[in-house]
């Protein structure tokens, strides 16, 4: 394939157009679901001292979270190493120890940020999730248990072309977080000042394994 062929025919394709990767949606499965369970617990859990709202059925009747700002998708990495005559002593010459791996390193945390409204996700939701999945761990529960606080988050990448007959976005690609539960949830600072812009909470996530999908 020549130059111009590449640049004519396959980049112009829309398989190969080069996509905006602000074009995302969030969804948490039963996110509603869970916020009732929280309510139920809710004197359990840090000694009665943390307040869960569930009002916000209106917004979150699909499990698409709109207060997500960003998601930041964590990578895949081997770990490496080298045996042979360099890795044991220094009397080796010339020759080269062999490269070999040690197999695949440990899934890093899945991370998201939200922006805080009145209404805030983050104190009211986020904040008594945590800590509900400190007290009742991640042990294997039917899904309708009330301490059964884990959930698949799925962050649905969008086609910046035409979508459907219906003028709904095309999903590009989706990644799928399986069994994932909010394990930190940051402080934030409140100061006076010329600041006006958003305050947005990083989140970190743990999960047990994720897809990748159409």
């Amino acid at each position: 394939m020549n130059t111009a062929t590449f640049l004519t025919q396959v980049l112009s394709s829309p398989g190969y157009h080069i996509p905006v990767e602000a074009n995302f949606v969030i969804s948490i499965d039963g996110i509603n679901d869970l916020i009732n369970k929280l309510k139920t617990v809710e004197e359990e859990i840090a000694d009665k001292n943390l307040l869960v709202d569930t009002n916000f059925n209106d917004i979150l009747d699909q499990n698409d979270v709109f207060f997500a700002t960003y998601a930041s998708i964590p990578g895949e990495s081997v770990t490496p190493a080298r045996v042979g005559f360099a890795s044991v002593n220094s009397v080796y010459g010339g020759l080269l120890s062999g490269p070999v791996l040690k197999g695949r390193r440990d899934l890093a945390e899945l991370k998201i940020g939200f922006i805080e409204t009145n209404r805030s996700i983050v104190d009211y939701i986020l904040r008594p999730w945590a800590v509900a999945i400190s007290q009742y761990g991640l042990f294997a529960r039917s899904s309708d248990s009330s301490q059964n606080f884990k959930t698949n988050i799925t962050i649905s990448y969008l086609d910046k072309t035409a979508g459907d007959i219906n003028n709904s976005p095309r999903i590009r690609k989706r990644v799928t977080f399986n069994n994932a539960a909010p394990i930190d949830i940051a402080g934030f600072r409140s100061e006076y000042g010329s600041r006006s812009e958003a305050r947005v909470t990083d989140t970190s996530w743990t999960y047990s394994t994720y897809k990748v999908s159409t």
